[in-house]
């Protein structure tokens, strides 16, 4: 099953999560969040997954894998329908705790296999021998359908593609129009790599921006449709989060979107940029 065009992000700290006040010590390094309303979350997944998404990401260090499945479950699609992927942290990088904390995912996800498995960031426990050793079997086994990685660059995504067995099939990493890639996006074209789009609204940013607001005006829709419409065109698959059900719906009414060249122009001569992430930090 390809990746779709559009997913739905679970990295929500301002609804779902607290400020990160209390750190489980589990030898599997799981959440560090408390939640202020889980329930909305499986709400809003609920409501994504019955107007038509198939996409929902997730991770470990969200500690929200649980509401992520009780989303699924409690959802009428057909598993075989579902595109769920999720990353494995950083504290859980060895060979052992990449296949012990994978399990614990699928345990708490609810299901038998995932549909792609992603390296959350590499931090100085990732070891590629070690690590994809242990993704590779996971891959074997049919646990995990497709092997990921997430804010590589383009020498650790070649690292990664010579020590695997498995196709490594994408790298999520932050892109919007005040950051848009274009080496790496150029790059992973090359490698048959899929770029998966984190903050691809650069957290409402877009909305700020003259040439999307034009673009916006031009056709009648939203800063944020015109934005998505413009990964489409690229070939990235943008993971909005968002906690509104308007715009969760707005946000997938962008796959019926086309921007021609004078729009793609456009965006792309916007030269402000600004990257919204410090995977130090943030992740």
């Amino acid at each position: 099953m390809k990746i779709p065009k559009v997913g739905i992000g679970t990295w929500q700290e301002s609804k779902y999560q607290k400020n990160i006040v209390t750190k489980q010590t589990g030898s599997e390094g799981q959440s560090i969040y408390l939640h202020k309303n889980p329930d909305g979350l499986v709400e809003d997944l609920q409501q994504a997954l019955e107007i038509g998404y198939r996409h929902i990401d997730t991770a470990q260090i969200y500690g929200l894998e649980d509401f992520v499945g009780v989303a699924i479950d409690n959802s009428s699609v057909d598993r075989d329908k579902l595109f769920v992927s999720t990353k494995v942290w950083s504290t859980n990088l060895g060979y052992k705790e990449v296949i012990s904390s994978t399990r614990t995912s699928l345990s708490r996800l609810g299901l038998e296999y995932i549909d792609l498995l992603y390296i959350h960031k590499p931090s100085s426990s990732y070891d590629p021998y070690e690590t994809l050793r242990a993704f590779d079997e996971l891959y074997q086994d049919g646990v995990v359908r497709n092997v990921g990685v997430s804010n590589f660059t383009p020498e650790l995504v070649i690292e990664a593609k010579n020590y695997l067995t498995a196709p490594l099939v994408a790298n999520q990493i932050e892109v919007h129009p005040l950051l848009p890639q274009e080496e790496m996006v150029s790059f992973a074209e090359t490698e048959n790599v899929t770029i998966v789009a984190y903050s691809p609204l650069a957290r409402g940013k877009v909305s700020e921006i003259t040439q999307i607001e034009e673009v916006a005006k031009r056709h009648g829709i939203s800063e944020a449709q015109v934005t998505l419409a413009w990964h489409i065109e690229r070939g990235t698959k943008p993971i909005p989060s968002s906690s509104s059900a308007e715009h969760i719906r707005e946000n997938l009414s962008s796959t019926s979107i086309s921007l021609d060249g004078e729009d793609m122009r456009k965006i792309n001569s916007i030269s402000e940029r600004d990257r919204i992430i410090d995977t130090d930090r943030d992740q």
